[in-house]
């Protein structure tokens, strides 16, 4: 079977430095990634590492493959689930907006992957219209 992916797109009436600063500032993170209280980024390049605290869980590590400042991130994130997942943002800018194309790639065969999928779908779904909610209330 072909890989199986999350894929989202979405248009945000703000400029892409502002999407890319919610999407990339550790500080920041926590405001739209459900439950994450502390964000660790070591370097905003290949090899650099996320690490995601939650409260009352175990961490989340993410580690960045592709970095394109202002345009592209990809990273491979070990969650909850049996294998890491590729997770990737890209912005396109557009007259006063910013079109993101989201991905989040590796799903297996079977249940726990099933599960995990949908839950991840809906989490995900969920935070981006969160922060294009959060953006666009901040310009109005």
């Amino acid at each position: 079977m072909a890989d199986r992916a999350i894929h989202l797109e979405l248009t945000m009436r703000v400029i892409s430095r502002e999407v890319w600063s919610v999407l990339t500032d550790a500080t920041k993170i926590p405001l739209w990634w459900d439950r994450a209280h502390a964000v660790q980024l070591t370097k905003p390049e290949p090899g650099g590492i996320y690490r995601l605290d939650y409260r009352g869980g175990k961490p989340d590590e993410c580690r960045i493959l592709d970095y394109e400042l202002g345009r592209r991130l990809r990273y491979e994130w070990q969650g909850t689930g049996p294998a890491p997942t590729i997770v990737e943002y890209t912005l396109n800018e557009l007259p006063g907006a910013t079109h993101v194309i989201f991905r989040n790639s590796g799903y297996g065969e079977g249940a726990e992957w099933d599960r995990l999928h949908d839950a991840n779908f809906a989490g995900w779904l969920s935070m981006f219209l969160g922060i294009r909610r959060m953006l666009e209330v901040a310009h109005t």
